[in-house]
């Protein structure tokens, strides 16, 4: 089974920090201090930082 890493603090409306081309949610880092203002979201999409290989089902 494959999973998605993310990193979620802080407290108020979500926001959603999305990475780049060779990113992941570590690249955050230096914005975590908006953590008393918003929920901080911060993925690693698929194949990136701590995340699994996305992988498609070809037999479809």
């Amino acid at each position: 089974m494959s999973y998605l890493s993310y990193k979620k603090i802080g407290k108020g409306s979500p926001f959603v920090l999305v990475h780049g081309y060779l990113g992941g949610q570590n690249m955050w880092k230096f914005q975590e201090e908006l953590k008393n203002d918003f929920e901080l979201i911060m993925p690693s999409l698929a194949g990136y930082g701590e995340s699994a290989e996305f992988k498609t089902n070809e037999n479809y």
